[in-house]
């Protein structure tokens, strides 16, 4: 496993959804995409998935960045199975085409390493990352984006030390990293 630390990594938390997606940019900036809330904004079917990749991709042209950090699928959660496996596979191409190598952090493992509870619920997301790092978040998905990048951080460098007791390695340890390879940067170049 090849792993780029130090201080200069620049990683992106990307909290994948249909209704909606929360991104956290490298330098701390949060931002989110809701769609279907109050009738606003409404989409459906692969209209949607491509709206939120149009959003991530934007997102990621907005600074220099090494890694993604992003959460993984939430296996037991219920509805629209095959959209969401499309947009995270359309979401982690997207990065993969273009070289940067994905953390990605499985929802129960994001919470327990975030707040000590694998099974914390949103406020308790919001609350964490608003006492822990001092972050003010519009809501869960923005909360969840930072998270992320404060993972995807820790996990490059190991040497970024908690007080917390339940940010172990252990807990760093259970994510999965994939790399680029030089097929799908290629694609991306004939598709450019």
């Amino acid at each position: 496993m090849s792993r780029r630390r130090g201080r200069y990594d620049h990683v992106m938390g990307i909290d994948p959804s249909l209704n909606g997606t929360g991104v956290c940019l490298a330098n701390g900036e949060t931002s989110h995409l809701e769609l279907n809330s109050n009738k606003t904004n409404v989409v459906f079917g692969m209209s949607r998935v491509v709206r939120v990749v149009a959003y991530i991709e934007l997102q990621m042209s907005r600074f220099a960045r090494t890694h993604v950090c992003m959460e993984g699928y939430a296996l037991h959660a219920p509805g629209r199975t095959h959209d969401k496996a499309e947009l995270h596979s359309i979401i982690k191409l997207l990065a993969l085409s273009r070289g940067i190598p994905i953390i990605l952090v499985g929802p129960t493992t994001l919470k327990l390493w975030t707040t000590g509870h694998g099974h914390a619920d949103k406020e308790q997301m919001i609350e964490t990352v608003s006492t822990e790092w001092g972050v003010s978040v519009a809501n869960d998905d923005e909360a969840d984006a930072y998270a992320l990048m404060k993972f995807g951080e820790a996990w490059l460098d190991r040497s970024i030390s908690y007080p917390q007791e339940y940010r172990t390695e252990d807990a760093l340890d259970k994510a999965d990293y994939l790399l680029s390879t030089n097929e799908l940067q290629t694609l991306a170049i004939n598709f450019d």
